[in-house]
């Protein structure tokens, strides 16, 4: 809330700051839609109530606008990716808050809005990543999202497996085949996901014990996040060097458990033709 905050390029004034020296109007119905990229600066005096609205009733009305959604979840990007590098201490802290906030707004709003989803998605696995006290791949493996997408938290527990010398657990070896884009699976596995699963896993342990090592490659893995909001001019942001290795641009462990998802969908449609 002020007047003057620039935005994170310095450019423009920043989109999520509530300036209350512009004036506002109550709603009394329907708000035309706000354009892509919304500011609260630019958008008209009843879009301002409006959201003004929205935030005071506690962020919950699942009839509102996605804008509106938008224009609060940039100030959460700001706080993370910006003001991080400033005063990582109090954002730490408040990192849970942070992504039990968009966990919930995930919850209310994520079918209604493909781009709020997969922008919601990709945040709450920068925090989760960035914000680890201990090695990921000692957390849960991603589960299998709405669209298949390789996440940074898949890349950075592979990374880490790989230079500690680790077996790829199950649970991992999965999240990746299941979340790999470059990965097809066949009718059988789409329509029985659990049983698939099941036999994924078991032939998985059969063929490599406690799981599949992997080798230590020469290309660097990329922590870049690209932001919803206009605050940083359109591009990614870097969040540093992450010192692991990119384990997804070799084609040979996925190729390893292609084969293995096959073994699982020959024998899917064996039970299915019984």
């Amino acid at each position: 809330v002020g007047k003057g905050l620039a935005s994170v390029a310095g450019h423009e004034i920043e989109p999520a700051l509530i300036n209350l020296a512009l004036p506002v109007r109550m709603p009394t119905g329907p708000i035309d839609q706000m354009g892509y990229w919304p500011s609260y600066s630019h958008i008209l005096e009843l879009a301002r109530g409006g959201y003004l609205q929205w935030l005071a009733d506690g962020r919950k009305d699942p009839n509102v606008q996605i804008g509106f959604v938008f224009l609060f979840f940039y100030g959460l990007e700001r706080r993370v990716l910006h003001d991080f590098r400033q005063d990582k201490e109090t954002v730490n802290r408040e990192l849970p808050d942070i992504l039990a906030e968009v966990k919930r707004l995930l919850s209310i709003y994520g079918d209604s809005s493909g781009s709020f989803y997969g922008y919601a998605n990709s945040f709450l696995d920068i925090i989760v990543t960035v914000g680890a006290r201990d090695r990921i791949y000692r957390l849960p493996a991603p589960s299998t999202g709405k669209y298949k997408t390789l996440t940074l938290r898949h890349k950075a527990a592979l990374g880490q497996i790989a230079v500690d010398g680790m077996a790829l657990p199950i649970e991992w070896a999965y999240s990746w085949l299941a979340n790999d884009e470059r990965v097809f699976l066949r009718t059988p596995a789409k329509r029985c996901p659990e049983e698939f699963k099941k036999l994924f896993s078991t032939y998985y342990a059969e063929k490599f014990g406690e799981g599949m090592k992997l080798p230590v490659n020469k290309t660097k893995l990329k922590t870049l996040y690209r932001p919803a909001s206009a605050s940083f001019g359109y591009s990614h942001v870097e969040l540093g060097d992450a010192n692991l290795p990119d384990i997804t641009v070799i084609e040979g462990p996925l190729n390893k458990l292609r084969e293995i998802a096959e073994r699982a969908t020959e024998q899917l449609d064996t039970y299915s033709r019984i």
